[in-house]
């Protein structure tokens, strides 16, 4: 690969990184402020059932990224949540995003309630500028659902505020069903949370049910998982900038690899990911394979960060 296809190659990988990272910080916000100001319940990767249409069309499944659900006697409450890291440039590409949250709008079935006809809000997040575009578009009502009506349009975005660190939620479009959900998101401000408060969860939550770039998972397992198997021998040596090697199986890696996956979603780390992962550092000559599903990894820490060293490496292959 050439010297500009190498670089080209590392800054797409960043960007794809940079969006699923995005998503996950989106995922934990929304829950801690949904939590925070109604106690409801969030769920990612609850499946929920479309009922049968007019035309005979049988009932389907849906699996939102997030849904959102008060169960109290005095007011019900739900929410379809659906996380976009970004949107296609032009209008003409969003139909599957369009279809997807019609899809949504018809989900009555798969409720912790059962009280039926309970309505729910449909929430697209996303960044700023791609928001603001979508909602533009909406309200034109280009949608033959009448999208303007019942969806809400969400940002969450990093910000600073006399030098710390929030994270904020603001509705740039619609009126959710809950009137203290949406006068929150409706203030002037949004929603800010503080990063702290957030950021044990930030440290634990590194997946959701989203295949990542093969370098993120590679990384989450370098950081995270490789390291819980140096036995304590071979610690000094890793600390001393030597390599050592480890022994671990597929079933090791896919059970340690779980603790970072949602608390309501903890199957959503596809072992594909894994496999694909483990392949990429074979081609690195840094993973061998043993028989079945074993494997022996070459570690070491590096003084880079671990990202920027993989990207460099699989900008190679």
């Amino acid at each position: 690969m050439s010297t500009e296809r190498q670089r080209q190659h590392i800054v797409h990988v960043q960007d794809r990184i940079k969006k699923y990272e995005y998503a996950l910080k989106a995922f934990i916000a929304l829950e801690y402020k949904f939590c925070t100001l109604e106690s409801a319940t969030v769920y990612q990767g609850k499946k929920l059932r479309i009922p049968e249409d007019k035309s005979g069309r049988g009932e389907r499944e849906v699996t939102p990224d997030m849904t959102v659900e008060t169960t109290g006697q005095k007011l019900l409450y739900r929410a379809v949540v659906e996380i976009k890291e970004s949107l296609p440039a032009l209008p003409k590409d969003w139909d599957g995003v369009v279809g997807q949250l019609e899809k949504y709008r018809l989900a009555s079935g798969g409720w912790d309630n059962t009280v039926p006809d309970t309505p729910h809000d449909v929430m697209l997040v996303t960044n700023a500028p791609h928001a603001e575009k979508f909602a533009s578009w909406v309200k034109d009502d280009h949608t033959r659902s009448g999208m303007a009506k019942w969806l809400i349009v969400i940002t969450v975005v990093a910000t600073k505020y006399y030098g710390k660190d929030f994270i904020e939620i603001t509705k740039i479009h619609g009126r959710a069903r809950n009137p203290r959900i949406d006068n929150k998101l409706a203030s002037p401000k949004g929603c800010q949370i503080p990063l702290y408060e957030i950021m044990r969860k930030m440290g634990r939550m590194k997946f959701y049910d989203s295949n990542p770039p093969v370098e993120y998972t590679m990384t989450i397992l370098w950081d995270h998982v490789f390291s819980k198997f140096v036995h304590a021998k071979k610690l000094q040596k890793i600390t001393d900038g030597e390599k050592v090697t480890i022994s671990v199986s597929m079933k090791q890696i896919q059970k340690k690899i779980k603790s970072f996956a949602p608390r309501t979603n903890q199957g959503c780390v596809r072992r594909s990911w894994i496999s694909d992962a483990m392949s990429t550092f074979e081609k690195m000559n840094v993973v061998s394979r043993e028989d079945g599903d074993s494997f022996v990894i070459t570690y070491r820490t590096h003084r880079i960060p671990t990202t920027e060293w993989i990207t460099s490496r699989t900008a190679k292959l």
